[in-house]
């Protein structure tokens, strides 16, 4: 809400081993929030969640959360914002088979081969500027 995303274009924000299904909700409710302090803050370029949906706000995916959860948040908050994460070592994590799991979620045939690509690689590495 301070504007930090629209004076600094490069800048992203990523959260991780936070799970994943909060962020759709959060990302609403402090675009709605920010009517509440518009005085006190400068006016955005955009709202929170179409930050997400430009790919500038990441969040690592807990495996755990499972499938339809996954899908509700790529639904809503578009393919360029989840990343896969592993959730090594934690006791839930599915380790080492937690890639093949997720690969093979049915959700992935009605969302696509981009979205899985997407979600296994291609936002980590735009996360990180490795691509």
């Amino acid at each position: 809400l301070s504007g930090m995303l629209d004076r600094y274009p490069n800048l992203r924000f990523g959260a991780m081993e936070v799970g994943h299904g909060w962020l759709p909700n959060w990302l609403i409710r402090l675009g709605f929030n920010k009517s509440y302090v518009s005085g006190v803050t400068p006016d955005l370029k955009y709202t929170p969640i179409e930050y997400a949906q430009m790919g500038r706000v990441a969040c690592g995916c807990e495996p755990f959360e499972g499938p339809a959860m996954t899908k509700a948040v790529i639904e809503i908050l578009g393919e360029d914002c989840l990343m896969h994460q592993s959730d090594y070592p934690h006791g839930q994590a599915w380790f080492p088979e937690t890639a093949k799991e997720v690969m093979e979620w049915d959700i992935w045939e009605e969302l696509g081969k981009d979205a899985l690509k997407k979600h296994m690689y291609d936002n980590a590495a735009n996360f990180l500027r490795l691509s």
